[in-house]
């Protein structure tokens, strides 16, 4: 992360699949990355039923990833990377910079790496 002009990446990988996906914040939101759904493994699916969780999930609410690929019609050939910059996005706009102010790469990241770098943002005085 640095200040830059929106431009932003993420890339996802799960055993064989890498996807990497860049577009511009926040021009690109609306049509490129809010659409993305949330990941679910169909390995774990069985599981979290049994626990009772996971009860609005759907085919159609999630991106279902098997071993081989995806279990369901996905609506981006890249969707789990475009989630994942959702959620990145998410995070970081909670540190009152705008995303257009800023140029972000990231892999392999989730939540409690974001929360921590806009932590560090935030702590600098923006």
């Amino acid at each position: 992360m640095r200040p830059g002009s929106g431009l932003w990446s993420y890339t996802f990988v799960r055993g064989a699949v890498t996807q990497t996906f860049t577009c511009r914040l926040p021009d690109d939101y609306f049509a490129e990355v809010a659409p993305a759904r949330t990941i679910a493994f169909a390995e774990e699916v069985p599981r979290a039923h049994e626990l009772g969780l996971g009860r609005g999930l759907t085919a159609e609410s999630v991106v279902l990833l098997g071993p081989t690929g995806y279990d369901n019609e996905p609506r981006f050939p890249d969707e789990p990377a475009r989630h994942k910059l959702l959620d990145l996005a998410g995070d970081l706009y909670l540190t009152g910079i705008p995303l257009r102010r800023l140029d972000v790469t990231a892999r392999l990241s989730g939540h409690t790496d974001a929360v921590r770098a806009a932590s560090l943002v935030s702590a600098c005085g923006r």
